[in-house]
């Protein structure tokens, strides 16, 4: 296929169909995160409609990976990772019956670039730190969330890329601000504003008419369901994933050790809180609710939240074992 040829083509039904699998493993020995998310992008209906072409795709995939570093966790295999749940609530899920083809284009983007030049640390320690991103961020405490955005912006409208040239203005706009406000909905700060005003949408019967507002707010909860999602991955995916979480959150720890900031939670590498609980305590406080209410809308949704559950029910038989030392991950 022609690098400017309309995107599309390019992606057979077999493979959507394996890029749009619950269980997805971007971590599996011989992945290509970087062919899967071509393929997402051009196995989008959406891509083709707005007539962004391969080229367009490579070019901001090139960019993109060049501002990941190799974190344990905050990486491109991460957001590629995100970026396949956001095809899959799409695909699988049918939230495209909901959205515009630029919000869904926008949402798929969103994902790739929501972790762009992580750090490798929290909001937290940015601020705690004095690190130059927070006092970029004057006094918001998403400072990672809004270098994110503002990186974003950069490599979109960059001359290399230019992802948006075939769009009209109306929908420039659109798509910038649901990039803009998905990406910022990942701070974990404000998670619970979050849900609570979709579910306030949802008693209104936002939903039903897909209005503006609901589009908006569907986006941003389904970015934030996939920053958070290798959770209802099947479990020796989801520990995968734990164990990487838990170094970069250990790397943090050694990092306000050296400077003497006070530690944060799960930090301590030398006093280690279990990772089975930290796990199911993250699931049952954050990921499971989040899930339900978009299943609510979104019933297709629902053998994720299946797995969901059997991952956590393996996290509290694996407490339950190490309490009788028995466990082992």
């Amino acid at each position: 296929m022609s690098q400017e040829t309309a995107a599309g083509g390019a992606a057979t039904a077999e493979r959507v169909a394996q890029l749009s699998a619950w269980d997805y493993a971007v971590l599996k020995e011989g992945r290509d995160p970087a062919a899967d998310f071509l393929h997402m992008a051009l196995g989008l209906d959406a891509t083709r409609e707005l007539g962004v072409t391969e080229g367009q795709v490579r070019a901001l995939l090139h960019e993109a990976q060049g501002l990941y570093h190799q974190h344990p966790y905050h990486c491109f295999v991460h957001a590629v990772d995100v970026a396949q749940v956001v095809f899959a609530f799409l695909v699988r899920g049918n939230a495209r019956a909901h959205l515009s083809a630029t919000e869904q284009l926008a949402l798929l983007v969103a994902a790739l670039c929501h972790d762009l030049d992580h750090p490798g640390f929290t909001n937290e320690f940015a601020l705690l730190s004095g690190h130059p991103l927070a006092r970029e961020a004057g006094e918001h405490n998403n400072v990672l969330e809004r270098h994110h955005v503002a990186l974003s912006h950069r490599v979109l409208e960059g001359p290399s890329v230019d992802f948006l040239r075939s769009l009209s203005p109306e929908q420039r706009q659109l798509f910038l601000d649901t990039l803009d406000y998905s990406i910022g909905a990942t701070f974990m700060g404000d998670h619970q504003k979050y849900l609570t005003d979709f579910v306030q949408l949802i008693g209104e019967n936002e939903h039903k008419h897909s209005s503006p507002k609901f589009r908006r707010q569907l986006c941003a909860l389904i970015l934030k369901a996939a920053d958070i999602f290798n959770q209802a991955r099947p479990f020796e995916v989801a520990a995968v994933w734990s164990k990487r979480f838990q170094e970069e959150t250990w790397q943090e720890g050694d990092m306000r050790k050296e400077r003497g900031i006070d530690m944060g939670m799960f930090m301590d590498r030398k006093d280690p809180v279990r990772l089975s609980t930290m796990q199911s305590g993250f699931i049952t406080y954050f990921v499971q609710p989040l899930l339900m209410e978009l299943v609510a809308v979104l019933p297709d949704v629902s053998p994720a939240l299946d797995e969901l559950n059997r991952t956590r029910a393996r996290w509290e038989s694996i407490t339950a074992q190490d309490a009788a030392g028995q466990a082992q991950v």
